[in-house]
């Protein structure tokens, strides 16, 4: 066993860092939270109705050139609690990943999830676009990108999203983020605690334009954020269980 700067932080040969059951067994020190963002036996990742808690966000350093470039698994369990509000063409939105830096998108009055300089990403995020209703509103994206500025746009290049999982009601979800090789990132939902029986849906991103540079992604981040004006749907949810496997081409066991 090797210590790292924090001594919760630990390297063992098949898993780096993990939460499961409770997020003190992850190093709940080094946890960051912002805005309403709750860390406690779980992580509290809600997006309210309306701009009151844009940005708010829970973030841990992993350090600087420590995540590989070429293999790692990233698993966690996203319950969906409730929907919230009423329809909009708006999205209610939470997203957990892998990022370049720490500040969260958004603001008390800013959409599309802003960032005040770009960030580089691999993630999947939650939205409901249909009050509490949910229903063909509700989706799961994964998303790529070298460098954005919103969640939609980014200088050179807009990010790279695909939709995991559309229409679906409050429940426990298993997502996959899986590095395969220097060209290859998949993203998976599953409904099955195995994370890969069925129902489940991968896509698999092999466009090198996308896919983050090396020795970029630092931070594991979840955060909360409205798109565009439209404010009137929000999302309760949690993320728990996570497991990071650095350097490693095999999940947690």
């Amino acid at each position: 066993m090797s210590y790292l700067t924090n001594p919760y932080r630990y390297v063992t040969d098949d898993c780096t860092y993990r939460s499961a059951p409770n997020f003190p067994n992850f190093g709940s020190t080094a946890w960051v939270t912002t805005g309403d963002f709750a860390v406690s036996t779980i992580m509290e990742a809600n997006c309210d109705v309306g701009h009151s808690n844009n940005g708010s966000s829970a973030y841990l350093d992993l350090g600087a050139s420590f995540v590989s470039n070429t293999e790692w698994v990233l698993r966690w369990e996203w319950r969906v609690d409730a929907w919230q509000g009423t329809a909009t063409s708006g999205n209610a939105t939470v997203s957990f990943g892998l990022y370049s830096d720490y500040p969260s998108a958004g603001s008390d009055s800013a959409g599309d999830g802003t960032y005040s300089s770009e960030q580089e990403a691999a993630l999947i995020f939650l939205a409901n676009a249909g009050g509490s209703g949910g229903g063909s509103a509700t989706y799961f994206q994964s998303l790529a990108t070298k460098g954005m500025n919103t969640y939609y746009n980014g200088d050179s290049l807009n990010p790279k999203r695909a939709n995991l999982l559309e229409n679906f009601s409050p429940a426990i979800y298993y997502m996959t983020i899986q590095r395969f090789s220097d060209d290859t990132i998949d993203f998976t939902y599953s409904g099955n605690s195995d994370y890969v029986s069925a129902p489940t849906a991968s896509y698999s991103l092999t466009d090198t334009e996308w896919l983050p540079s090396d020795n970029s992604l630092r931070y594991l981040k979840s955060e909360a954020w409205q798109m565009d004006t439209y404010t009137a749907s929000g999302v309760d949810s949690s993320i728990y269980n996570i497991t990071f496997a650095n350097d490693s081409s095999e999940a947690c066991s």
